[in-house]
């Protein structure tokens, strides 16, 4: 089971913590992450398409789960399928992390609501992978149009880059 972690919690965007926790959730290196993405061929787009399929479930407590709870409960939010997203492409041997910004609310201010997506390196591009986006809505890099203000990157080494906090 995973570690009960809020954004807060966990991450302290301007605090100390952020580059001990959020890392740990992504976990490469886990046999069920390894088996599901061999099975998927270690092909970005499938990995792509099989964590869009996932049942999303609207977080309650913001407890994150780790990628192999993801596989086995065949269901998590946004924070989950991406971490299962990254992990299995990690593994695979891709450059990829989670991204997480904050979404404005209906008049556009700064967020009310966190939210998280993978990216990848493809052909020297950043590759942003919205898995909650149903695959008939949001395509191999495609995202919603909606204004997203960035908070920060991370893979399993721990925080790539902060953009606020």
């Amino acid at each position: 089971m995973g570690v009960k972690c809020d954004l807060f919690s966990c991450m302290h965007i301007g605090g100390r913590d952020v580059d001990k926790a959020i890392h740990t959730y992504l976990t490469p290196e886990n046999p069920a992450v390894q088996v599901l993405a061999k099975t998927l061929h270690c092909d970005p787009r499938r990995i792509f398409r099989y964590c869009q399929r996932i049942t999303y479930v609207t977080p309650v407590d913001d407890a994150w789960q780790y990628p192999e709870e993801t596989i086995k409960k065949g269901a998590g939010d946004c924070m989950d399928t991406s971490l299962l997203c990254v992990s299995m492409l990690i593994h695979c041997g891709h450059d990829a992390w989670v991204s997480l910004v904050l979404l404005p609310d209906k008049k556009g201010t700064d967020g009310i609501e966190f939210h998280a997506y993978a990216e990848m390196k493809s052909g020297g591009k950043v590759v942003k992978l919205e898995t909650t986006c149903r695959p008939e809505k949001c395509g191999f890099g495609q995202m919603p149009k909606v204004r997203m203000v960035k908070l920060l990157d991370f893979d399993h080494n721990g925080v790539i880059k902060k953009y606020r906090g």
